[in-house]
């Protein structure tokens, strides 16, 4: 579940994948928004899981997302399904924009990471979004068998890897952006370390540095 402003504030989207027992389905997942204002709630876009596991449509399962700075859509990746999409705020329309919905891991006999454009791409469990500021580029924290982050250019759908963080045992949380769109932030640790550490890496220069960090561990990391 995850909750995030709008550019102008005055509205709050939320993600859930909580939703059960509905309309004779037995789960189903949700975005939606709260006008700060006033309080009201409005549904952008609802699937429910059938007993066969299939979701209608296929959006998201275990979605994060980000909205872009015009504040007229979500992007979302899906990191249940493989896959990121876009959701327009105002019209609750749902759109692929790279790699293929699929709930398996390996896409058949598809590499579970590749790049390209649209649906020629492949994600493996992706996760955090971060929008770049003028709104070109959407970059993307994926982990499974290795965390890496790739970046989706929004107009074009071309996904390209960025770089890689480290190992299957690697533990990722968010991905931030900078103001200026100059450097990417995120926390990193491996599963079960007491090391945490938060990392940047510089947009510009293609390198990165450990901001702060705390615990001991070896860090597999080019930065």
């Amino acid at each position: 579940d995850q909750v995030a402003p709008s550019p102008d504030g005055s509205v709050v989207y939320a993600f859930s994948n909580r939703l059960t027992a509905q309309f004779g389905h037995t789960d189903g997942e949700q975005f939606f928004s709260v006008n700060l204002a006033s309080g009201a709630l409005t549904t952008l876009s609802t699937w429910y899981w059938n007993d066969s596991g299939i979701a209608t449509p296929w959006v998201a399962l275990e979605g994060f997302f980000d909205i872009t700075p015009d504040g007229a859509t979500l992007v979302v990746s899906s990191r249940g399904l493989h896959c990121v999409s876009t959701i327009s705020i105002s019209t609750g329309e749902v759109t692929l924009l790279a790699g293929v919905c699929d709930s398996s891991h390996t896409h058949g006999s598809q590499p579970a990471a590749v790049d390209g454009f649209g649906t020629n791409a492949r994600f493996d469990s992706p996760k955090h979004v971060a929008v770049s500021n003028d709104g070109n580029t959407a970059y993307v924290l994926e982990q499974l068998r290795e965390s890496r982050v790739r970046s989706i250019d929004l107009s074009t759908g071309e996904v390209a890897e960025l770089f890689l963080i480290g190992p299957a045992d690697s533990a990722v949380w968010d991905l931030q952006i900078s103001n200026d769109d100059s450097v990417l932030y995120y926390a990193y640790s491996f599963w079960g370390s007491n090391a945490m550490h938060i990392k940047a890496y510089n947009l510009d220069t293609l390198s990165g540095t450990t901001v702060s960090g705390t615990g001991g561990g070896n860090i597999y990391s080019h930065l």
